[in-house]
């Protein structure tokens, strides 16, 4: 179903000095910390709630990244989740706490981050879990080929999840495919697209599904000639749609 080897990820990145139970990254030693001073810090991690700000608010200088690594030994959901929304955290500790922890928490975590390592966009994409699958499709920064492999998934609920990225150009193998959908609500979802071409747009006005051709009327890619059609069109939501189009409302 995918276009990548979901386990040869993961023995590469098995090999970049991360082993199961441990966390860490290659070229990268952790420097000693003062044991007293962590201890004070974090001795009532379960409730300290700076903790986590503090976390989330730090740069990732090599002495807090050091930090990190130590905060991800003590295994506290609370934490782990912090680490994974902070953008100092090294990619190899944040795929590997994705992996080993599929709570929706995590996964809710892990959509919060800014950019998700390709391999850890990988491991998600490969769970069973439909709820964390259906994440990372919606994550701006899944790779094109988890989107490829979205769209053509047989739930239909992730391929809409593809579709739905109106403002995201699609890959054409990706475009091409979701206009093709059975199912209305992801067809639907593809007309949306800002990558939609005037012969697919001049097509799908002239859809028996009349959400498909509001999708149409809605796409502010939509040429001034289908437009026009539309405005005929026997859908009072269609026709309304595309004449505050033409009489330049959005």
């Amino acid at each position: 179903m995918t276009n990548f080897d979901a386990d040869k990820a993961r023995e590469q990145h098995r090999g970049h000095g991360t082993q199961p139970g441990q966390f860490g990254f290659q070229g990268h030693s952790a420097p000693a910390l003062d044991e007293s001073a962590f201890a004070t810090q974090v001795d009532s991690y379960d409730t300290a709630a700076e903790v986590i700000d503090k976390l989330r608010d730090e740069a990732g200088a090599t002495e807090e990244r050091a930090r990190i690594l130590e905060l991800a030994a003590l295994g506290n959901d609370d934490i782990n989740q912090a680490l994974i929304e902070n953008s100092a955290t090294p990619e190899d500790l944040v795929t590997d706490l994705i992996e080993s922890d599929e709570t929706a928490a995590m996964t809710i975590a892990a959509a919060r981050r800014d950019e998700l390592p390709v391999i850890a966009s990988e491991v998600m994409w490969t769970s069973q879990d439909p709820f964390r699958r259906k994440h990372v499709l919606a994550h701006r920064s899944c790779p094109d080929h988890v989107l490829e492999a979205g769209a053509t998934s047989p739930d239909a609920d992730e391929r809409f999840q593809v579709a739905a990225w109106a403002d995201r150009p699609l890959p054409e193998a990706v475009r091409e495919r979701l206009l093709v959908d059975e199912d209305p609500r992801v067809l639907a979802a593809a007309a949306s697209n800002g990558t939609l071409t005037e012969e697919d747009a001049d097509a799908l006005s002239q859809h028996s599904l009349a959400r498909v051709r509001h999708s149409v009327a809605a796409n502010p890619t939509t040429p001034r000639a289908v437009l026009e059609r539309l405005i005929l069109d026997p859908d009072r939501a269609t026709n309304v749609t595309a004449t505050a189009r033409l009489n330049g409302r959005n």
